[in-house]
């Protein structure tokens, strides 16, 4: 069977060291098998999963690939250990529950998702982006957080 292009991509990403990965627009569900491989890129300091994402210098770009959609209802577990990562990106998805959040996290972008509750973000957060979820009370905003987008 052939391999998709966001698997090349990770396998790639693995191979090289890159410090980035992009994944927005590939399609890509909960049930991808190629997110696991993403338990393998500890080297990772920025990914993306969805439409756009916040550089280092705070910039927001959109991603290149020009595939569907991502349509991620869970933030995928493989994240979670990934202990590098400063950067976080995984909007205009279906996301309810902030969950799986590697402590290193600086940089979240959950823009544009389903999320009703703020809960279980990292103390690391300096940006957080939550605009167009359902959020309707603020609170449990860690103190971190200098940049705190809702609408």
């Amino acid at each position: 069977m052939e391999s998709s292009l966001a698997q090349q991509l990770i396998e790639k990403c693995i191979k090289t060291k890159s410090k980035t990965l992009d994944l927005g627009n590939f399609g890509l569900t909960d049930s991808s098998p190629e997110l696991q491989l993403l338990a393998k890129c500890n080297h990772l300091e920025e990914l993306n999963l969805g439409s756009y994402y916040i550089t280092e210098d705070k910039k927001f770009i959109s991603t290149k690939n020009s595939l569907a959609k991502n349509s991620l209802s869970i933030i995928p577990l493989a994240i979670s250990n990934l202990s590098n990562l400063k950067r976080l990106s995984i909007s205009h998805n279906q996301i309810k529950k902030i969950e799986n959040i590697p402590e290193s996290i600086t940089l979240l972008n959950l823009r544009d998702n389903q999320i009703n509750k703020l809960e279980n973000v990292p103390e690391s957060v300096t940006l957080l982006n939550l605009s167009g979820n359902k959020i309707i009370k603020i609170e449990n905003v860690p103190e971190n957080v200098t940049q705190l987008y809702l609408s």
